[in-house]
C-alpha cells in the first residue's frame, strides 16, 4: 500500500500514469490518495495564480 509520503514522492510520469490506470493497479484508498494529492497541487497553483491576479487588480 502506497503511503502518503510515497504519493508525494512520486515522479509527474508516474503520479499521470496512476491517474491513467490506477483504477486498475490501484487499490481505492490509494487511488483516492493519488487524485487528493494531484488535487492539493492543483489548489496550490490556483491559489498563487489569483493571489498574483489580486495584486495586479491591486496596483
Amino acid at each position: 500500500m502506497l503511503s502518503r509520503v510515497e504519493i508525494e514522492n512520486l515522479p509527474a510520469h508516474e503520479l499521470e500514469i496512476l491517474m491513467e490506470y490506477g483504477q486498475d493497479l490501484l487499490s481505492p484508498s490509494e487511488l483516492l490518495g493519488v487524485q487528493l494529492f494531484i488535487q492539493r497541487i492543483g489548489g496550490i497553483q490556483n491559489a498563487r495564480q489569483a493571489i498574483e491576479m489580486l495584486k495586479k487588480l491591486e496596483q
